[in-house]
């Protein structure tokens, strides 16, 4: 039947042009051109969903894995960066929802940029619960950005809590600035010394 043998024929040319596509995409992967590669195996599940369908999905979780954390290992990474990184996390943890690496690396940007956002708006207790849970997990989070951020915010939330005549919590967040590895201790020692004079 020649209508058989017409769609037998288009089935064969769409599989042939799909296993260039893959060779293609493998190519830019195993050359360490990740951006390429990633546009490589997105075009190839836009093409033909079903074709080697999980040697793509583990590519492509391998890549926005990678690309995800060269975001956050910039000299100096910007808020922009970090959500970038945090989108790239997502889609990895999308191709696979139990990758534990995925997971956590999603969640320490966002904790990441809620407690920016927090230390931006000022609230302070709010900024120091996200960025205190980022250090005790990765305490060189975003080449040490978090400990410096952590540092003011206890800082900050402790002279609310002077403000608000709380001197006990305003002493023990100063106490948490000053037990921090930050290289001038001056700012948290002179206000330890002007809550308990």
């Amino acid at each position: 039947n020649y209508r058989d043998v017409r769609v037998r024929v288009t089935h064969i040319r769409r599989t042939l042009t799909a296993f260039e596509m893959l060779e293609e995409a493998d190519a830019l992967f195993n050359d360490g051109n990740l951006p390429e590669a990633m546009t490589a195996y997105e075009s190839l599940r836009v093409y033909n969903a079903n074709y080697e369908t999980e040697h793509v999905r583990d590519r492509l979780f391998q890549i926005y894995l990678a690309l995800g954390l060269e975001e956050l290992d910039a000299p100096r990474p910007t808020r922009e960066d970090v959500q970038r990184a945090a989108e790239l996390f997502a889609k990895a943890g999308a191709f696979r929802p139990t990758a534990p690496e995925a997971t956590r690396e999603h969640r320490l940007a966002q904790s990441y940029l809620e407690g920016a956002s927090y230390y931006d708006q000022g609230a302070w207790d709010m900024a120091v619960a996200r960025l205190e849970a980022i250090y005790q997990e990765r305490p060189d989070y975003i080449g040490g950005r978090v400990l410096q951020l952590l540092y003011t915010a206890y800082i900050q939330s402790g002279d609310q809590r002077k403000l608000a005549d709380d001197l006990y919590l305003a002493n023990e967040r100063c106490r948490a600035a000053c037990a921090l590895p930050v290289e001038d201790k001056a700012l948290c020692t002179a206000r330890i010394e002007e809550i308990l004079p």
